[in-house]
């Protein structure tokens, strides 16, 4: 498979060119079509000695093992599982699967889209495609990510050329996708957030006021009927989004908690609007004493989405069942 760069980025404030990325979409008819397109890519990596993530849904995932049993230097992750939440996937699957081979150019299958994934989490899915290009700019990466354009809705076929700089449309040369922008990444970082329901308990808060905050999740996570485990891990999430919000969000904000069904979901608003749309999604080095409390909130919710803009910024949090 032959792959071109894209052209680096015009009038995006928020990141500078992209240097070492190659990130594509790859639409595909069936399984048949996905090995096609997939086993060539990997072993192309392995003839010039990259490490290989493949990082897809666990019926695809499960013909790439057969395919590639026992061959070495090849890593397997079930993405239903490990990117339940899309917020996890580019810190705790991407970016930590680039670490552990630093200065080396790797290779990577991402399938975060599939038939199946809820129309709540796929804004989520949308935000993480978009975010790749911002977050591994300067990495030495290829990623691979493809599209069931048999199973999957048009609305999400038509996003993949929107988020993705390059596409595979059934040639072997990817090709610069036309429906891509760097000015249009934004639009698709920030995707607005229906309101909360007029049943929404709220509070204002400010920084002597996480103890209440904390109360008020924990009473609608007991009547949700979620474990200890669960309601600790809203409490922590909670915790943090106000810790943020209060640090750099202008001091205070406005929290709303709701239930639907099993899953409680709380909204944290802050005034101003967030300086980095890539912020939460890249591990931070082991010496840094800051900058966890994102990742660690997409790592203990179901789901998390974030809108920003001029009039300030709203982090949704999603916390069910075990």
């Amino acid at each position: 498979m032959t792959c071109l760069r894209a052209p680096p980025p015009e009038g995006l404030e928020v990141r500078s060119a992209m240097t070492g990325l190659v990130h594509i979409g790859a639409p595909y008819q069936g399984q048949e079509d996905l090995l096609r397109q997939t086993v060539p890519f990997v072993r192309e990596g392995l003839a010039h000695n990259e490490p290989i993530l493949v990082a897809q849904p666990r019926p695809q995932l499960e013909q790439m093992t057969k395919t590639f049993a026992g061959v070495p230097g090849i890593t397997f992750v079930d993405m239903a599982e490990a990117g339940q939440n899309p917020g996890r996937i580019l810190p705790w699957v991407l970016h930590a699967f680039t670490l552990r081979h630093p200065g080396r150019p790797v290779r990577i299958i991402g399938e975060p889209i599939w038939p199946g994934r809820s129309a709540v989490a796929y804004p989520a899915c949308v935000q993480h495609e978009a975010l790749i290009n911002l977050a591994l700019r300067e990495v030495d990466a290829t990623v691979l990510c493809p599209y069931d354009s048999l199973g999957l809705p048009a609305e999400m076929l038509s996003d993949a050329p929107r988020t993705h700089p390059l596409m595979l449309n059934g040639a072997p040369v990817a090709e610069p996708s036309v429906a891509f922008s760097w000015a249009g990444l934004r639009e698709l970082i920030y995707q607005p957030l229906p309101a909360p329901p007029e049943q929404a308990l709220g509070l204002d808060f400010h920084r002597h006021d996480l103890h209440s905050l904390r109360d008020l999740v924990t009473a609608e996570a007991t009547h949700a009927g979620l474990t200890r485990t669960r309601i600790d891990a809203l409490r922590l999430a909670t915790t943090e989004a106000a810790t943020n919000a209060i640090v750099h969000g202008g001091g205070g904000g406005q929290l709303r908690v709701w239930r639907e069904g099993q899953v409680v979901i709380v909204d944290v608003r802050s005034p101003l609007p967030s300086p980095d749309p890539v912020a939460g999604r890249l591990l931070p080095p082991l010496i840094q004493t800051g900058g966890r409390g994102l990742i660690l909130i997409n790592h203990v919710c179901d789901l998390v989405r974030l809108y920003s803009d001029d009039h300030g910024t709203v982090l949704r949090l999603w916390v069910g069942p075990a």
